[in-house]
């Protein structure tokens, strides 16, 4: 009887810090979340769900190794289990580790092969993967920047310079420092637009990634520099504000920082202390 009445009170324990653990995440206090799942697991270590939250958790606190060793974690107890898949797919996707990514959502629709989300958005990374099958890289701190051929390595390097002198300046400037891996692809013209579909105007995107067409960079390296800086503020805002902020202030402060239009831009960064 003792035994049972234990067991009852370790499962009523261990669903009060599961729900306070998901309400600390909604809430925004991941340092919170963090600990109330750990504790959870003292309790229940291999349950998906506690794993799924101590991953969201290390998610939340830029923590992507340790959020993916514990969402792999709860695959491992449960391999349909779906959150647990969508949150590593997109964390591999975000940390350039796409191959990753798209082996999670294929493992994923083994188990739930009606879910639209996962197949569409499996879909878009095949096709980016395709096109990046023949790409470089260059790692440098944060940044991640993938580029085709021996004729873009020099712009590659400068986008790295640039990215890593300009992220302090706008971190500095709105006070926060995103851990955050940044991804950059450098595209060619056609390139860019197979893979964004954007507008024939656009001269750069940012959708989780930095895109830029680099035709002409070369011979422009100050328009060059004026695009990276401007995607760039939209990545460390999406770092600093992952559930977003309204357009026209992500696109002020973009302007703000890459030197356009700096009076409007100016007068939208002080809007925020309306």
């Amino acid at each position: 009887m003792a035994l049972c009445v234990a067991s009852v009170h370790g499962q009523s324990r261990v669903n009060e810090l599961n729900d306070a653990g998901w309400k600390a995440l909604r809430d925004g206090y991941q340092d919170r979340a963090a600990s109330l799942f750990a504790e959870a697991l003292t309790l229940r270590p291999n349950d998906p769900v506690l794993l799924t939250g101590a991953g969201a958790a290390a998610h939340a606190q830029g923590k992507q190794k340790d959020a993916m060793t514990s969402l792999q974690k709860a695959l491992d107890v449960m391999p349909g289990f779906t959150p647990a898949s969508i949150l590593l797919g997109q964390i591999a996707y975000d940390e350039g580790e796409v191959d990753r990514a798209i082996r999670a959502y294929e493992d994923a629709l083994k188990h739930a092969p009606g879910n639209a989300e996962l197949t569409r958005t499996l879909e878009e990374w095949r096709r980016e993967a395709s096109v990046h099958k023949t790409f470089d890289e260059l790692r440098y701190e944060r940044f991640r920047v993938l580029f085709e051929g021996h004729a873009e390595q020099t712009l590659a390097a400068q986008a790295t310079t640039v990215f890593n002198t300009e992220f302090f300046r706008i971190a500095n400037t709105l006070g926060e420092y995103p851990p955050n891996t940044i991804v950059a692809v450098l595209y060619t013209e056609q390139q860019f637009r197979d893979v964004t579909r954007a507008p024939a105007w656009a001269g750069g995107q940012y959708d989780g990634r930095i895109r830029i067409p680099v035709a002409g960079a070369s011979q422009q390296p100050e328009l060059f520099e004026k695009v990276l800086t401007h995607e760039l503020t939209h990545a460390i805002v999406a770092g600093i504000a992952p559930s977003g902020i309204p357009a026209w202030l992500n696109e002020g402060l973009a302007q703000y920082f890459d030197g356009t239009d700096v009076s409007s831009a100016g007068r939208r960064m002080r809007a925020l202390d309306v």
